[in-house]
């Protein structure tokens, strides 16, 4: 190739690469612009997450104010760093610097399957929807009486008695607390939502059982089976003031204190409920033949029958520390005929307590809206140790 045609294809490359670059650099431009399109996004984002910070931190761009936009900021880019796209939209959600974050709904149901299977409230009792704050329940006083009628002769006519009993709705709350220290050096998020659900779980159950049991009726309490007047109760003999003195006679007193109709197996979720103290007394008697009333259950080799009803322990029902006279302390009787109204399900929130935010330390928030109340009173019996 001469000298002159050298010279003239090194011209046209040099027109062809002057003409070709700004396409490419368009090109390159926009595709990089497009990949970080998300980034960005999360930036502008976390920027208008951080300016918020800062206003409600309310103390400007001194060393406590900075601190708090930090501790947002190395949380926020851990989040992209892992991908953790929920986390930075869970961050996002925040409304300020006392309110909550959301929590995914299947912590909701952990909390609720925690829940039912800590307490005996949800699983024994009749759960009841309610859509307002109170509801009217109706009850069957007395019911229609068979005649025996002779040819010719006029039914005398019966009229069943109705009454009403009303759901009253109250606030169950549990606040579990925990450092963001505790929190990165020793657990993965999935544990931290475990182990709150297994402890406010457990919390709330043991507050419904305690209400369904010994609540007061006082003030927002709900009146428990050991309270309710009209539950019937059985009373040891003279002398018998200890829970060591429970006798046979005492347990048949108690499942004979309930109709036959309330008390038919399978119908009304019949349990005997106790604490574990209050078993092991049990365990002790025998019936008239010498054999232990208490027995391992046919069905299940880990619960136990009770004159041929099933036994449920609880932890808010006396135990040894509580013996004492005229004290009531063992149940007999059909929970379907407890009902617990359900105004509100167990949710929770994530967010930070006043105060807290500055010291790093969040918060997991657990509610629920119960109400609780026996429907018929003669379906339960008690047992009370002797006054003297």
């Amino acid at each position: 190739m001469t000298p002159e045609e050298l010279a003239l294809q090194e011209a046209q490359t040099k027109a062809l690469a002057k003409n070709i670059a700004p396409v490419i650099e368009a090109t390159v431009k926009n595709e990089i612009e497009e990949s970080q399109k998300g980034f960005k996004e999360t930036l502008d984002a976390l920027a208008t997450d951080i300016a918020e910070v800062k206003t409600l931190s309310k103390k400007g761009q001194d060393e406590s104010g900075m601190k708090k936009v930090g501790t947002f900021f190395k949380t926020y880019l851990k989040a992209i760093k892992s991908g953790d796209f929920a986390e930075m939209k869970t961050m996002n959600e925040t409304t300020s610097a006392d309110g909550g974050y959301a929590v995914p709904v299947e912590f909701h149901k952990e909390l609720i399957r925690v829940a039912e299977l800590s307490g005996l409230a949800r699983k024994l009792c009749t759960i009841i929807p309610m859509g307002t704050d109170t509801k009217d329940i109706t009850t069957l006083e007395s019911g229609a009486i068979a005649y025996v009628v002779g040819e010719d002769s006029a039914i005398t006519a019966s009229t069943p008695q109705f009454g009403r009993k009303i759901l009253n709705a109250r606030k169950f709350a549990v606040l579990v607390k925990s450092t963001q220290e505790l929190i990165d050096d020793n657990m993965t998020s999935e544990e931290v939502a475990t182990l709150v659900a297994k402890l406010a779980g457990e919390a709330l159950a043991e507050l419904e059982d305690t209400q369904i049991f010994t609540g007061t009726g006082v003030g927002l309490n709900m009146t428990g089976i050991l309270v309710d007047a009209n539950v019937v109760v059985v009373t040891m003999g003279a002398g018998k003031t200890s829970f060591e003195d429970i006798t046979y006679q005492n347990l048949v007193d108690m499942l004979h204190a309930v109709k036959m109709k309330y008390k038919i197996k399978g119908k009304g979720k019949n349990a005997w409920s106790m604490s574990e103290d209050v078993f092991a007394n049990i365990m002790k008697i025998v019936d008239t033949t010498g054999q232990p009333v208490m027995k391992i259950s046919a069905n299940d080799p880990e619960k136990f029958t009770l004159l041929g009803y099933p036994v449920e322990f609880t932890e808010v029902l006396p135990d040894n520390t509580d013996d004492a006279v005229s004290t009531k302390f063992l149940v007999f009787g059909a929970f379907k005929y407890f009902a617990l109204g359900d105004r509100k399900s167990i949710t929770s929130e994530r967010g930070y307590s006043s105060g807290d935010f500055e010291k790093d330390t969040s918060s997991f928030k657990v509610t629920e809206r119960v109400a609780g109340v026996i429907t018929i009173p003669e379906a339960f019996s008690v047992l009370k140790t002797a006054a003297v």
